[in-house]
């Protein structure tokens, strides 16, 4: 399946790469959350909803996650919905 990719904002120094590679994997697992909410995979916690409003309103974890990511939260969630679309491809987040 192709991909959509958000790059960095600011290159990471080097000394921080395992801190920013922990963010991304945050960032992966809530918008996996949001996507299996629509998928209507099992939410007993609200978990799953809770990610789902959050990404597609750009809400406060969205934006706490990507800041530390070095991502623009608005540009993650223009893809993540525009990833939503029939035919269109998931979002991939790119570390080059």
């Amino acid at each position: 399946m192709a991909h959509s990719t958000v790059t960095r904002s600011a290159p990471v120094p080097a000394d921080m790469e395992a801190h920013h590679e922990m963010w991304m994997a945050v960032l992966g697992l809530l918008l996996d959350d949001a996507r299996d909410y629509l998928a209507k995979k099992p939410d007993k916690d609200g978990v799953r909803a809770a990610a789902y409003r959050d990404v597609t309103g750009c809400g406060p974890m969205l934006r706490w996650v990507c800041r530390f990511a070095l991502l623009d939260p608005e540009s993650v969630q223009r893809l993540f919905l525009m990833s939503l679309e029939p035919g269109k491809p998931r979002v991939a987040l790119a570390t080059p």
